[in-house]
């Protein structure tokens, strides 16, 4: 599988089979997201059995989505209704740093005072 963008809740998966050489089967797997843009793709070669397969149910463990920031984002939003708090970031050279500062002082957790 390629991977050509990063997926995210609410995406769909297409899945298509080309024409069995006896039991070869190759699918042609592809993942868009709801606007049509390609996820992931790529092909998956199986051997198909000669006698049906059957197994036992299996009980399948609980999946968890969650969206990279909700925690972040419910934060900001707790602590919207309080006064800004006066913060030091003192030397902010780091990559992340500086933007981060600007960031929460424009969701107002801070007043981000800089020290060089």
């Amino acid at each position: 599988m390629r991977p050509a963008r990063q997926g995210a809740i609410g995406d769909t998966i297409t899945a298509t089979a080309r024409e069995a050489k006896e039991r070869h089967v190759t699918f042609d797997c592809e993942c868009s997201n709801q606007r049509g843009e390609v996820v992931i793709s790529g092909s998956a070669k199986v051997i198909a059995p000669t006698d049906k397969v059957k197994r036992p149910r299996t009980i399948l463990p609980d999946v968890y989505l969650h969206q990279h920031g909700a925690w972040y984002q419910r934060l900001l939003t707790l602590s919207s209704r309080l006064e800004p708090i006066r913060t030091a970031v003192v030397h902010p050279v780091d990559g992340n740093a500086l933007p981060g500062a600007i960031q929460a002082a424009k969701a107002r957790p801070w007043v981000a005072i800089t020290i060089r």
